[in-house]
């Protein structure tokens, strides 16, 4: 499937004993919605689940969470890649998808700390996800 309208970047980030892999996906500014070079999008953190369902947390407007059953030992971000892709264009948000480090190879707590490392990656580097659109 393949989606125009972003940007699709992959970033590791520094984590206790290693390293996150992160891919940002980031809309592209589009004239005919009323957006400049100026509008930031809201941040999406997407941490893809174990179980049914993944968990989101929207980083700079509000916390939203779905319910989901992480195992911290099944899939990577790949799995929602097209899915990320469609929501960040249709939902003008930019995202970002953790890829922890699952188990067993990281135990438990490692994915979950991860995630909280992750989380505040995003959360102090909303200027960085946005001059990324423009690279």
């Amino acid at each position: 499937m393949i989606v125009e309208g972003l940007k699709v970047v992959d970033q590791e980030i520094a984590a206790s004993e290693g390293s996150i892999k992160l891919r940002l996906f980031i809309p592209e500014h589009d004239p005919m919605l009323g957006e400049s070079n100026a509008t930031k999008y809201p941040v999406a953190l997407w941490i893809f689940g174990g179980g049914k369902y993944p968990l989101c947390l929207i980083v700079n407007k509000s916390f939203i969470s779905k319910q989901y059953s992480p195992g911290f030992c099944l899939g990577g971000y790949d799995i929602d890649d097209p899915r990320l892709r469609a929501l960040c264009v249709n939902l003008r948000m930019t995202f970002v998808a953790v890829g922890y480090r699952l188990a067993p190879e990281h135990p438990f707590p490692t994915g979950l700390e991860d995630c909280y490392t992750s989380l505040k990656w995003a959360s102090l580097l909303e200027t960085y996800l946005h001059l990324l659109a423009f690279n």
